[in-house]
């Protein structure tokens, strides 16, 4: 069997090796092995259904990304868009000083379901008032 680089070829392809695997199947299971092959294909079958389909990200991870992407937007649309000369300390690590907040209180403060949404949320629209605190 030679193999096809086209689209269709590789289609062409995984049919053949598809309907050669079909065949060997049904001829197991023609020969009295179904019930074994039957309890494999179960087992396999429970496996992928108790396999999660996605991870869920780390709180912090999740809002440590939203303040990277702000202070790197702040830093970007003062250099490059506006071309405004703002203090560091006050401007542009705005984000990360309310990451530490969040850090800080983090043990202390009573957990609730949207936490990691509230805190992404504050920090956006803290960053977006400094880019117009700032350029207005």
């Amino acid at each position: 069997m030679t193999l096809n680089c086209s689209h269709a070829g590789l289609h062409n392809d995984v049919s053949l090796v598809l309907s050669g695997a079909m065949r060997a199947l049904l001829s197991q299971h023609q020969k009295g092995e179904s019930n074994k092959m039957n309890e494999q294909e179960h087992k396999i079958m429970e496996g992928v259904k108790n396999m999660p389909t996605h991870k869920k990200v780390p709180d912090e991870i999740a809002v440590a990304s939203v303040t990277a992407a702000c202070v790197i937007g702040l830093a970007v649309a003062f250099k490059n868009v506006f071309n405004v000369n703002v203090p560091f300390l006050f401007s542009i690590t705005v984000p990360l000083y309310l990451f530490i907040v969040y850090m800080i209180t983090r043990p202390t403060v009573q957990r609730f379901k949207h936490e990691t949404l509230l805190w992404s949320a504050v920090i956006v629209l803290v960053s977006a008032f400094t880019l117009l605190f700032y350029v207005l």
